[in-house]
């Protein structure tokens, strides 16, 4: 009913073919944008994590490098006992 060239556009219920595709684009760009921001700030929380793995790590080699004690492996550990 609504589809007759006659009929103004605003009265129109479903949108042009070409303007449909150029919605569905800027639908898509902005569902990619945003999961692309999503992923990005799980990484920098993941290397965040790492980091202060890292440190971690780092500040108990030293505290033994310093207090004379091997800097051996805890699997090397358990294959001695």
């Amino acid at each position: 009913m609504f589809g007759c060239p006659a009929v103004p556009n605003y009265l129109r219920t479903k949108l042009g073919l070409d303007l449909e595709a150029k919605q569905k684009d800027r639908w898509n760009a902005a569902a990619s944008k945003q999961a692309s921001e999503s992923t990005m700030e799980e990484i920098k929380k993941f290397n965040a994590m790492l980091t202060s793995a890292l440190e971690h790590v780092k500040e108990e080699e030293d505290r033994k490098t310093k207090s004379g004690q091997s800097l051996d492996c805890f699997s090397c550990r358990t294959i001695m006992l």
